[in-house]
Protein backbone atom coordinates (compact mmCIF):
# COMPACT_ATOMS: atom_id res chain seq x y z
CA UNK A 1 0.00 0.00 0.00
CA UNK A 2 2.84 2.37 0.80
CA UNK A 3 4.37 1.83 -2.62
CA UNK A 4 0.99 2.50 -4.24
CA UNK A 5 0.80 5.77 -2.30
CA UNK A 6 4.19 6.87 -3.59
CA UNK A 7 6.69 5.61 -1.00
CA UNK A 8 10.10 5.02 -2.49
CA UNK A 9 13.05 3.72 -0.55
CA UNK A 10 16.75 4.25 -1.02
CA UNK A 11 17.57 0.84 0.42
CA UNK A 12 19.11 -1.78 -1.79
CA UNK A 13 18.52 -5.53 -1.82
CA UNK A 14 21.12 -6.14 0.89
CA UNK A 15 19.47 -3.67 3.26
CA UNK A 16 16.05 -5.23 2.62
CA UNK A 17 17.49 -8.67 3.27
CA UNK A 18 18.96 -7.40 6.55
CA UNK A 19 15.59 -5.91 7.54
CA UNK A 20 13.79 -9.18 6.79
CA UNK A 21 16.45 -11.07 8.77
CA UNK A 22 15.96 -8.81 11.80
CA UNK A 23 12.19 -9.30 11.62
CA UNK A 24 12.63 -13.08 11.41
CA UNK A 25 14.98 -13.10 14.42
CA UNK A 26 12.60 -10.87 16.40
CA UNK A 27 9.68 -13.19 15.59
CA UNK A 28 11.75 -16.20 16.59
CA UNK A 29 12.70 -14.58 19.90
CA UNK A 30 9.06 -13.74 20.73
CA UNK A 31 8.00 -17.25 19.75
CA UNK A 32 10.50 -18.79 22.14
CA UNK A 33 9.39 -16.45 24.92
CA UNK A 34 5.85 -17.70 24.35
CA UNK A 35 7.04 -21.31 24.28
CA UNK A 36 8.91 -20.92 27.57
CA UNK A 37 5.94 -19.29 29.27
CA UNK A 38 3.63 -21.96 27.85
CA UNK A 39 5.83 -24.75 29.19
CA UNK A 40 5.81 -23.16 32.63
CA UNK A 41 2.04 -22.68 32.76
CA UNK A 42 -0.28 -25.11 34.50
CA UNK A 43 -3.20 -24.67 32.07
CA UNK A 44 -4.06 -23.35 28.63
CA UNK A 45 -5.59 -20.22 30.15
CA UNK A 46 -2.44 -19.59 32.14
CA UNK A 47 -0.28 -19.97 29.05
CA UNK A 48 -2.36 -17.47 27.09
CA UNK A 49 -2.29 -15.02 29.99
CA UNK A 50 1.52 -14.90 29.77
CA UNK A 51 1.31 -13.42 26.27
CA UNK A 52 -0.74 -10.34 27.23
CA UNK A 53 2.22 -8.28 28.45
CA UNK A 54 4.03 -9.00 25.19
CA UNK A 55 1.03 -7.76 23.20
CA UNK A 56 0.77 -4.46 25.05
CA UNK A 57 4.49 -3.75 25.44
CA UNK A 58 4.82 -1.80 22.14
CA UNK A 59 2.08 0.58 23.27
CA UNK A 60 4.15 1.53 26.32
CA UNK A 61 7.04 2.69 24.18
CA UNK A 62 7.65 5.97 22.41
CA UNK A 63 7.25 4.33 19.00
CA UNK A 64 3.70 5.63 18.48
CA UNK A 65 3.33 8.61 20.82
CA UNK A 66 5.84 11.21 22.05
CA UNK A 67 6.67 10.74 25.72
CA UNK A 68 5.65 14.32 26.64
CA UNK A 69 1.94 13.41 26.40
CA UNK A 70 2.17 10.25 28.52
CA UNK A 71 1.20 9.95 32.19
CA UNK A 72 4.09 9.96 34.68
CA UNK A 73 4.82 6.23 35.21
CA UNK A 74 4.29 5.39 31.54
CA UNK A 75 6.54 8.32 30.53
CA UNK A 76 9.28 7.06 32.86
CA UNK A 77 9.01 3.53 31.45
CA UNK A 78 9.03 4.70 27.82
CA UNK A 79 11.91 7.11 28.45
CA UNK A 80 14.00 4.42 30.14
CA UNK A 81 13.25 2.04 27.28
CA UNK A 82 14.29 4.73 24.80
CA UNK A 83 17.50 5.42 26.75
CA UNK A 84 18.39 1.73 26.68
CA UNK A 85 17.88 1.61 22.92
CA UNK A 86 20.15 4.62 22.38
CA UNK A 87 22.92 3.93 24.86
CA UNK A 88 22.64 0.29 25.89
Amino acid sequence: MAVLMGFRTGAGPLEWLAAVGILVLFTLALTWLAVLSGLGAKSIDGASAFSYPLIFLPFLSSAFVPTQGMPGPVRWFAASLLARRRFG
